[in-house]
Parts: C-alpha cells; structure tokens; sequence
C-alpha cells in the first residue's frame, strides 16, 4: 500500500497541473513577476507555499480590518465579510458556539463544520487562539481545493495565520477594552392585572420577571504583544485576558491565553526551524437554558420569595406545578461551572535543498482537558429537591497529535513556463477519554461539587459513574502540483489518499481536484489595469465520521442484575451489556463532489473589483443511525442477523447549487477621504434530498425531524425530509379561521396532509460593509442578513393564546396575536425570518504620540437593531435543534427554542497603543 500510494504521487507530482490562485483582497495585485515565487514564505505543514497555495477561491482580511467589538470567538471577526461564509449563532448567550456553514448545508452529522489549518496545521482547535492574535482568514469553499485536506475537507477549510511582526525594530502593542451588554429584545406579556382578568391566579405582588432576571453586563479585554523580525530570527509573544459576562448572573467566561512563536534561519537561510506555544486557561459559567422560558411565562403577580423563609424553598416562591420554575430561584439554586485548559505545541523544520527544492517536515501535539461540575441545592424545586442535593463531577482530556512531511518543488521552466508542486505524507491520532460522577442527598450545600464523598447515596436515582475511551488514526499521502503558462494560463490539481482507522472493510479514500484558470486580458484590449479572469473547477473531498465506533457493535452497561435474586447477597450482582447499534463492515467517508465556474474582474477606471462564482454539489453517502428489525437478516453482514435496533449507514445524499457574488469598491474624492465598501451575497439552491436509502435496503420516502414538543401528544413533526424535495421543511396544519377565540386548523391529527409552512434553510445569505475614514478618523459598518428562512415560533405557539388550560403561564403579546383562546399548532407560528441587522457600527479615532507610536481610541456598537418581520427574540437561522442532540444533528432545523438565550444589544469601548 505504502509503495503503491507513493508511485501514484510521485506520478502526479511529475505531471499534475496546478496554478498560482489568485486571492481577492481588498487591493488585488495579480502575480505577474514570476521571480517573486522563489521568495514566497514557507509554511511548515500540509500546504503549499503561501503565495501559490493551490486553491480556486480564498477570500483574505489581510489587508481589511476584521469585524469590531467584543469578540472572543475568532468566527466573529469574519461574521457577514465572506460569500458563502455563514457564522450564526442565535441569542446572546456568551459560551454559546458560533455555527459556521461554508456554502450552506451539506451534512447533518457534528461533523458539518470547516475543517481548521492554523499556520499550516491541518486539525487543530481554534480554542488555542484569541482573535486579537490573527492577521488573516482565508476560506477554501471548492471541493477541488478543499480535496487537498481530503476526508475532513467537505465542509470547507478555514486558512488562519497569526501575527508574526514585521522586520525592523520591535512592535509592541498594549490594547484593552470594556464592554457593556444588555437585552436586545424581549416579549412583550401581560402585566399582573390582564393577568388576573384573563382567569390567572393572583399571588398578590407585580413583578417584573426580566427585570429581577437579568442585569446590565460588563465584560473586559486585556491584549498585550511584543512581536519582531530580524535578519535570521523572528519571535512573536502575546497575552489575551478576557472576562466575558452574560445578562443572567450565572454565565460567564474568563480566559487567559499566552502564546509564543520563534523561528531561527542557519546555513543562509537554507534552514529554517520554528516552534509555537499555545497555552490557554478558561472558566465559564452556565445558565439552565429554562431560565428564559420561564422568564416569559411566570406569574407576574408571583413574589420572588416567600413570606415564609423555608429550607425546602430556600426563601423562594415555588409552586409544584407543571412546567413552571422560579426563574430567580433556578439561577440560585443551580451550580453548572467548567475549567478548561489547553496547550497546543508546534514544531516546524524546512530545509532548501536548492533553489527550487525544499523539504519540511511538522509536529504538533493539541491537548485539551476539561473539568466539569454541577450542583443542585436541596432547595432546587426542579432536580435538587427530589435528591435531597445532587452533584456531579466529570472530566474529558483530548489529545491529538499530528505529523506532516513534505518535498516541495519550485522551478521556472523557462520564461514563460513556471511549475510547481508539493508531494508528502502526514498522520493525524486522536483520543478523547472522561470519567463522570454524580451522587445525592447532602446534609449541607455549601461544598456543592467539590466535595462528592459528602453524599450519602452513590446508586439509585440521579447518580452516576461512567469512564469511556475512543482513539482513532488517519494516514495520508498527498500531492499538489501546478503549472503556470505566460501568468495567464494556469491548470491544477490536488490529490489525497486518506485511510481511516474508525472504518473496517472501506478503510482508504481517494479525493482529487482539478482546475483550469484563463487570464483573457492576454487576448481582450481592457485596459493596463483591467482584469478579467475565469476559471473552472470540479473536485471531490469527503467528511468523516461524527465518531470512530458507528461502524462497530459498540456494548453500552444495561441495569445491576442480581443472579439469585436475593437481596441479602452482593456478590452476584453485575452489570449487563446492552447492544448499542449493529456494526456495518461496509460504512465508509461521506463525499461531495462540486463543480464550479467563476469569474474574477478588475474595472480600475471605477475603481470596483469582485467575483462571480456558480457551484453544483452533491453529497453522498450521509451517515444515518437507522431502525431495523431485530433478527432479520443482516444487509452489510451476509450470514449474521440484526442483533442491536439500529445500524449505522451511508443512507443520504442531497444536492444543492448557489450563486456567489462579491464586489468591492474604492474611492478617494479628495481632502484626504477614502471610502471602501464591498457587498457579498449568496444566493442557494437549498438542498433536495435526492436519496433516503442505504445500499441493499428498501429505504425511506420521507424522514421527521425532532425536538418539536407538542401539546396534546403528536410530536416531531414539524420538520420533514421528504424524498426528491428540498431539505428541513417546515410542515404544520393549515390555520383557517377562528370561532369565537377558537382556532380551526385542517387536519391536526392527519400529519400526511400537513402543508408546506416554509423551510428552515435560507435562500440568500447577504453582508454589506463600508469604511470610511478623514485622516485620524475612521468609521465602519456592517450590515448583513439572510433571506427565505422560516422559523417555527415556540414562544407564540404555546404561550399567546389565551387558553384556560394555561392559565399557569403568562400570555406573550405580539402584533400577530389574533385573540385565541386555545393552544393548537398551525402554520400560523410557522413565520418568515428574514432579517438585516447592523452587526457593528464603529467610530474611531488615531492619535500620533511621539515617534512612530500611537493610541487608537474607538466606540462600538454590535447588534444595534434588526429590522424583521419575525416575532420572535432572534430571527437567526437554525440549522439544527438544540434539543436533538447525539452522533447526528440537523435534521430538524428550523426550531425556535422556548429556552433561548435573549439577544444582547453591546457598546464597546477600546483603546489600542502601538509602539
């Protein structure tokens, strides 16, 4: 195998086809020397000279100012910046993950996220770094690009290098911030008189359950950096402290991350060593996500505590109703904190073997562990009081470690001819192992987690002891090449054999790309400065697995079995095994195959630069944990029966397409102005699911979504995949009128002649952002949006109408309201989404200080306001329902929580020295 895959790379390395790709910064300046090739900066890792990476699209900040504010997530400094680049993530919630989607959706499984290569590092995690230490982002959306990071290159690659410093003297900075968070957007209820008058019972107060729930957060940043290059070194040293709050008093996170990189140039050059340090030490604090629920539909004439101070409420109002929690009571009496720590190790050796030939070779080890800890009083009246004070324990360390080595090639041919390649092998191992403890009943609350021996119960209900391991293995050959005629025409190709260690009978994968780039200014008179360039790509890359074990009988422990079944006696007493699915020999890597045509273009007379890309996938082979009978016959296993109720398959495929447009503009009018502005837009072809059915198997024609809890009984419903049409649509009962407050739907209890309510996917996702500056003073906006995308409404659906049934909970009031007086689903809270927001609006202004330093003050504003026709706290799209979780998520997009953490409106001020 080994010898094999060498000789097809040594092949493809000898007569592949590639070109130098053109990234579209805000200034584009076309390679036209081919000298400048040979100075290109190395990488030491799984790509290619910076400059001649090969890539058909790569959109770069490196000379644009990234997003402003209060960002602690490095997806938010390209939030509404790139086409086809979504970074959402609803609420305000301060550890709530950014959910990012490059070219929309094109799998369901955790995995369906870009791939990250940090300074050439291909897998890393983006929890070692701090945005204030990037310098740019670049994005691979093609397949034929992103098949040169194979099985993990389906959902995109996100490019990140990091600040290194400039030659010449030392730069250091000194940057600090503070910023103030409050609710963005709230439901309007009733207050405590029509509470009473429409039938709710009247506890005697008025209280304002978001006002005695929420506060008014401060959060604070803190960066320093000391960075240089000199004639045969280079260093980089920073300092990141953050401490984030959130609006509700039990979220936070504090994190301090140090990072360090040197690199050492010998033998003229010729050799280059360089190591980087990551370290990072974080805290957070969570919130029960039912807070907000019952923020919106507590009494108002409720007390937040009693007249009687008891230990069995804590001082609390509690009532033991359904569905119905003290939200001040729930925060107090809930403990949920983590500590993680992570350090990422990186070394990196190339050596120039002549002038077109380099050998590299990289080493990186990325750890993380994960301390978590929760505790419910005794005075907790949603778990705690049923276990007299529960607690629990867990910790999970990861570890990957990855290897690359690579030959690189770097030749004129002759003067019109320059040919470039790269060819090398690379392993990444993974593990991930935890433990978890939970017991119960407490004689006191004060030691919550940190002390488990304290509780007298360690089996029975709400307690818990588990340990678990994975480990898998990816091995890799590679080879990239490209060949470049008169910088006008370029051809490459990318080509990478993975072999995954979580699969059995398909184990290795093959993924290529090829791409073809015309200059037609050669042969159109447009100017000097006029570009016009198209290009063509198509590509195949895959997507691994969401675990390394679907395609194996994982055993899970069952309940205690007593063998004599006398109670007297422990020694015959042990834990069973339960089959937790089917192992399926046959399961291999999800694929995306895409086709791609683009357009690059320079009018220097109007001073506009932009692109124009068309795109066609389809994905196969989407993993899917799907029902089957027990004792029937085995489809993947001839000879064996089904001993387990599910089995793990390739059993989806959807394709998708889209248009992406970016233009960009440049002016100086004169007296020292200059505005920029560029718009970015896509617009899809939402998914269709063109198969529901894994090789051998009869299959399916539509499949339901979950997590869309129903009164009455029916429930994951709501969204559907449904063979041949497009993917998560949204379905409900037609509403058709009211008598007297009372609703009329068509077939409620009919789920086959449900209609089409709207889907949860957009079909536009678009970002508007200008610069504008007059000498010392600069101004940027942001607007950005998505279209098309329709939302099911929880928070109307069960708390507006006026049913006495619930009278328990608060009515919420929206200009939707029609008056009624019962609960029932209907397409009448399945609403259309579509937003603009101003993302950040910041003003700034640079003072010069003596000799080259300065102090750079700014005000920012994030999430000023939102104009939607939406009624709920935050129109965002939802590619998944937080309530599904497991292996696969996504199918049921399109799910506006009830527990939704409410947006924030935030003001920043921050103030930057450069020396």
């Amino acid at each position: 195998m080994r010898v094999s895959s060498f000789l097809v790379l040594a092949c493809l390395l000898l007569s592949g086809l590639c070109f130098d790709a053109r990234s579209q910064n805000v200034e584009p300046k076309p390679l036209r020397d081919t000298a400048a090739l040979k100075d290109a900066p190395y990488s030491y890792g799984y790509v290619l000279p910076n400059r001649i990476i090969c890539y058909a699209v790569g959109v770069p900040f490196a000379e644009a100012p990234f997003n402003k504010g209060n960002l602690y997530d490095p997806f938010q400094l390209i939030m509404g910046r790139m086409a086809g680049v979504s970074v959402t993530r609803p609420g305000g919630d301060p550890n709530g993950d950014f959910t990012v989607r490059i070219r929309g959706l094109n799998t369901f499984t955790t995995e369906n996220k870009p791939l990250i290569v940090l300074d050439g590092i291909a897998g890393v995690s983006l929890d070692n770094i701090d945005p204030n230490d990037i310098e740019s982002i670049e994005v691979l959306k093609e397949s034929a690009a992103t098949a040169f990071y194979g099985m993990r290159g389906a959902n995109g690659v996100l490019l990140i290098t990091t600040k290194k410093g400039r030659k010449g003297k030392a730069q250091m900075s000194f940057q600090t911030s503070m910023s103030i968070d409050n609710v963005g957007r709230r439901f309007e209820v009733l207050d405590r008189d029509e509470f009473v008058s429409r039938g709710g019972t009247d506890h005697g107060s008025n209280t304002d359950w978001l006002e005695e729930s929420t506060k008014t957060a401060v959060s604070e940043n803190i960066h320093f950096s000391l960075r240089q290059r000199l004639d045969n070194s280079a260093y980089s040293f920073s300092v990141n402290y953050r401490d984030v709050e959130g609006i509700v008093s039990p979220s936070f996170r504090k994190r301090l991350n140090t990072a360090v990189w040197l690199e050492q140039s010998a033998l003229n050059d010729r050799l280059k060593a360089s190591l980087r340090l990551n370290l990072t030490n974080g805290t957070r604090g969570y919130v029960n996500p039912r807070v907000f629920r019952h923020i919106n539909s507590y009494n108002p004439t409720a007390p937040v505590f009693d007249d009687v101070n008891t230990v069995e409420d804590g001082g609390y109002f509690q009532q033991d109703l359904f569905d119905f929690q003290n939200p001040v009571a729930l925060m107090n009496n809930q403990l949920m904190e983590d500590e993680e720590k992570t350090l990422l190790m990186n070394f990196g050796l190339s050596y120039k073997v002549s002038d077109f030939i380099r050998v590299a070779a990289s080493y990186t080890q990325d750890r993380s562990n994960l301390l978590e800890g929760m505790y419910y009083s005794r005075a907790d009246w949603e778990t705690g009081r049923y276990g007299n004070g529960v607690a629990g324990r867990s910790s999970t360390d990861s570890f990957t470690e990855i290897a690359d080595i690579n030959i690189s090639l770097d030749k004129s041919l002759s003067d019109d001819l320059v040919f470039s390649a790269q060819v090398g092998t690379a392993f990444q191992n993974r593990s991930t192992e935890g433990f978890s403890a939970q017991v119960r009943q407490f004689l006191f609350d004060s030691q919550t987690f940190n002390n488990l021996g304290a509780g007298a119960l360690r089996s029975g209900s709400y307690t818990d002891a588990s340990s678990f391991k994975t480990t898998d293995r990816l091995n890799s050959y590679y080879a990239t090449a490209r060949l470049s005629y008169r910088e006008s025409l370029r051809a490459w190709a990318n080509l990478r054999a993975d072999t995954y260690s979580g699969f059995v009978n398909n184990r290795t994968g093959l993924f290529y790309g090829l791409g073809l780039e015309y200059d037609l200014t050669s042969v159109i008179d447009a100017g000097m400065n006029n570009i016009i360039t198209i290009r063509a790509s198509y590509g195949r890359s895959g997507n691994l697995p969401p675990d390394p074990t679907l395609a194996l009988p994982v055993f899970r422990n069952g309940g205690i079995t007593d063998l004599d079944l006398d109670p007297t006696t422990t020694d015959d007493r042990f834990v069973g095994l339960i089959q937790a699915w089917n192992t399926n020999p046959e399961l291999k890597w999800e694929t995306t195959d895409e086709f791609n045509l683009g357009l690059d273009f320079t009018i220097d007379g109007l001073n506009i630069h932009g692109s124009i890309d068309y795109y066609s996938r389809k994905t196969e082979g989407i993993i899917f944990n799907e029902p089957v009978i027990v004792g029937a016959p085995h489809d993947f296993d001839p000879g064996r029966v089904y001993t387990a109720s599910s089995v793990f398959t390739n059993f989806w495929g959807i394709s998708s397409g889209g248009v992406e447009i970016t233009l960009n503009y440049h002016n100086n009018p004169g007296n020292g102005i200059q505005w920029n502005t560029s718009v970015n837009a896509i617009f899809y072809e939402r998914p269709v699911n063109d198969r529901l059915n894994s090789d051998g198997r009869i299959g399916y024609e539509r499949l339901f979504g979950f997590g869309s809890f129903l009164p009455g009984g029916l429930s994951n419903v709501v969204t559907r995949n449904i063979l041949g049409q497009e993917v998560n649509g949204l379905y409900a009962p037609r509403y058709l009128g009211q008598d007297g407050g009372t609703p009329r739907v068509e077939a409620l209890n009919n789920w086959d002649e449900w209609g089409r309510a709207g889907n949860a996917l957009p079909s536009a996702d678009i970002g508007f952002y200008n610069s504008l500056s007059k000498g010392s003073w600069h101004l940027n906006v942001l607007i950005r949006g998505s279209l098309g995308h329709s939302l099911l409404n929880q928070n109307r659906w069960f708390y507006e109408s006026r049913d006495p049934a619930t009278n328990t909970w608060n009515t919420i009031v929206t200009d939707k309201s029609l008056g009624l007086n019962r609960t029932v689903l209907s397409d009448l809270y399945v609403e259309d989404a579509s937003f603009l927001r101003l993302n950040h609006l910041a003003l700034g202004k640079t003072f010069d200080l003596k000799g080259d330093n300065r102090l750079t003050a700014e005000l920012i504003g994030q999430n000023l306001f939102t104009i939607t026709n939406y009624e709920g706290l935050d129109p965002e799209v939802r590619y998944s329902s937080n309530i599904n979780r497991g292996p696969l998520v996504g199918v049921a997009g399109g799910i506006d929580s009830r527990d939704l953490y409410f947006t924030t409106r935030t003001c920043t001020l921050s103030l930057r020295l450069g020396f």
